[in-house]
């Protein structure tokens, strides 16, 4: 952070909020805190940016981090998302499945063709910053703000709807191991389609993973 000028996007901002606060950043030495937005500039004197997206860069965002990043005198950036990488992997090339490396080297390319120099200084990270702790019992996890969580009374059903595709699963024949990987990532889904289903509020989420740790 060290004389760097530091863009954040509003979720980011959120977390960094209720993780020390702007004056953590300022402590560390960062020259200016601003919004990760096509509105914002990189100042003309700084040679250092940290920018940092609690979704993937893909799409939009990524095409702000491209216009920051061009219209600067950049030096040195330090790339952060809180997505992991796969799913960057996902994004450019349609599958989960494949090297992280690549997706590194990737942004890394992009962003010092930006900059105008090969011989500029690029890191790119994958930190799960999207989470926040009011409590030592509490998860927030502003991306999840329109989400409802879910409660006891949800598990009922979803372990209704497990053990039924467990049946059709042990009927087809399939191994017993092969059935346990398929139970959970059957589990799964049934939990995002829950969570879905009670998706009605504008709240922020609030989970007690506790339930589902043999799953996850």
């Amino acid at each position: 952070m060290k004389n760097a000028a530091v863009f954040l996007d509003p979720l980011a901002c959120e977390c960094l909020h209720w993780n020390g606060g702007a004056p953590s950043i300022l402590d560390a030495g960062a020259t200016c805190i601003k919004e990760l937005s096509a509105f914002e500039a990189v100042p003309k004197n700084v040679k250092k940016g940290v920018f940092i997206s609690s979704t993937a860069w893909h799409g939009t965002n990524y095409k702000i981090l491209e216009t920051l990043i061009r219209n600067s005198n950049l030096e040195y950036c330090v790339i952060i998302t809180s997505a992991h990488l796969s799913v960057h992997h996902l994004f450019l090339w349609g599958s989960r499945e494949g090297n992280e490396s690549e997706v590194l080297q990737k942004i890394e390319e992009d962003v010092l063709e930006w900059m105008g120099n090969l011989n500029y200084t690029v890191e790119v990270f994958s930190y799960p910053l999207s989470t926040l702790h009011p409590t030592r019992e509490t998860i927030l996890i502003p991306s999840a703000r329109l989400t409802e969580p879910l409660l006891t009374s949800d598990l009922g059903y979803l372990n209704e709807q497990l053990l039924l595709f467990s049946k059709v699963i042990h009927n087809s024949g399939l191994s017993c191991v092969g059935c346990t990987l398929v139970d959970k990532n059957i589990y799964c889904k049934l939990v995002v389609k829950e969570m879905k289903r009670k998706c009605s509020m504008s709240v922020i989420c609030l989970f007690v993973i506790s339930s589902f740790a043999f799953f996850f």
